[in-house]
C-alpha cells in the first residue's frame, strides 16, 4: 500500500511538472505583458530595460529554472496587473470557487446517481425513458448555452434569481445548476447502465429468490457495486468542476479562479495563470489518489501491491 502511493504521488508530481512547463512555454510563445505595461510612447531602451527588470530577457530554460525554484516554495511572483502576491489573488478567489464547484458536484452527484437507479429499476417505463431523455439532452446542450438560457428565463424575464454575482443562497443556484447540467445527465447515464449489468448478476437472482425485498436489492446490493464505476467518474468530476468554472463564472460574475484566470489572460499576467494552473493541477492529482484509495473500501476484492 505504501508503495503504491509512493509511486501514485511520483506521478502525479511529474504530472504537475508537465502541466506547468506547457503552460510556462505556452504563454509565453503567446505573447508579453511588456507593452501593456510601458507608454504607448516608449522607445525600444525602456521596453528593453522593462524585460530585463521583469527577467524575460533571460533564457527560456534560465526563467523555468528560477520559477521552479520559487514555485516549490509557493512563491509564484508579484501580478503584473495587480501589483499584489500571485498566492494571495488566488487564496482571496479560492473560496468562491470552492463553494460553486462543491455544491454542483453534490448536486451532480445526488441527482445523477437517483434517477440512475430510479431508470435502472423501473426499465423500460415511462420513469425510464423519461430519465434516458433528460441524459441524452443534458449531455447534448453546451453549458455556456444553458448558463444564458437560464439566466434570461429565471433572473431576466421572472426575476425569480439574481442576475449575477455572490452573495446569498439564491445567488448559487443559477451557476451551480449551469456548471452541474452536463455532469448531471453524465452520472444519471453511467449510473443507469452500470445498475442494469448489477441487476442481472447472479448475486441478485439470488437474493431475489430468497425473498429480498427489491428496495432492498436495489439500494444495498445492486447500488453498492454500482458506486465502485460511478466513484471513478465522481472523482475527475470533482477535479474537472474546480479546474472548469470559468465559462460559468464568467457568465454569472462569479468571484472565483475561473475569472480570475480568464482576466489574466487577457493580460499575459504570468505569475496568476502558473498559481492557477498548478492549484488545478494539484487538484486533479489529489482527487485522482482519492479515488483510487476509495475503491478499497467499495469493493474489497481490489487490492493494492504488487499490481503497483
Amino acid at each position: 500500500m505504501i508503495r503504491y502511493l509512493a509511486v501514485r504521488v511520483a506521478l502525479g508530481l511529474v504530472a504537475i511538472l508537465g502541466v506547468t512547463m506547457i503552460t510556462f512555454i505556452g504563454e509565453r510563445t503567446a505573447g508579453s505583458p511588456v507593452l501593456l505595461l510601458v507608454a504607448p510612447t516608449a522607445t525600444p531602451a525602456q521596453i528593453q530595460a522593462k524585460k530585463h527588470e521583469l527577467g524575460f530577457d533571460r533564457p527560456l530554460p534560465v526563467q523555468y529554472a528560477i520559477f521552479l525554484e520559487h514555485a516549490v516554495q509557493g512563491d509564484f511572483g508579484t501580478s503584473i496587473k495587480f501589483d499584489v502576491p500571485a498566492t494571495q489573488l488566488v487564496k482571496e478567489r479560492v473560496g468562491a470557487t470552492l463553494e460553486l464547484a462543491g455544491t454542483a458536484f453534490v448536486l451532480s452527484l445526488v441527482v445523477g446517481v437517483f434517477l440512475g437507479t430510479l431508470a435502472a429499476a423501473f426499465r423500460g417505463t415511462v420513469v425510464d425513458r423519461a430519465a434516458s431523455l433528460l441524459g441524452l439532452v443534458g449531455q447534448a446542450m453546451p453549458g455556456f448555452w444553458v448558463g444564458i438560457m437560464l439566466l434570461l428565463i429565471f433572473a431576466v424575464k421572472l426575476r425569480w434569481l439574481p442576475v449575477g454575482g455572490r452573495g446569498g443562497l439564491s445567488h448559487l443556484v443559477l451557476p451551480a445548476v449551469t456548471l452541474s447540467w452536463f455532469s448531471i445527465a453524465a452520472f444519471l447515464r453511467l449510473t443507469r447502465s452500470a445498475m442494469l449489468d448489477e441487476l442481472e448478476s447472479d448475486y441478485v437472482k439470488l437474493a431475489r429468490l430468497k425473498g429480498v425485498p427489491e428496495w432492498l436489492v436495489v439500494g444495498k446490493h445492486a447500488l453498492r457495486n454500482t458506486l465502485v464505476t460511478v466513484t471513478t467518474y465522481a472523482g475527475l468530476t470533482l477535479a474537472t468542476l474546480l479546474g472548469g468554472t470559468v465559462i460559468v463564472e464568467t457568465i454569472f460574475f462569479w468571484p472565483g479562479i475561473g475569472s480570475l484566470l480568464t482576466s489574466a489572460l487577457y493580460t499575459h499576467d504570468y505569475p496568476v495563470i502558473q498559481a492557477g494552473v498548478v492549484l488545478v493541477s494539484f487538484t486533479f492529482v489529489v482527487c485522482n489518489l482519492g479515488v483510487d484509495l476509495l475503491y478499497g473500501a467499495l469493493d474489497p476484492r481490489i487490492r493494492y501491491g504488487r499490481a503497483a
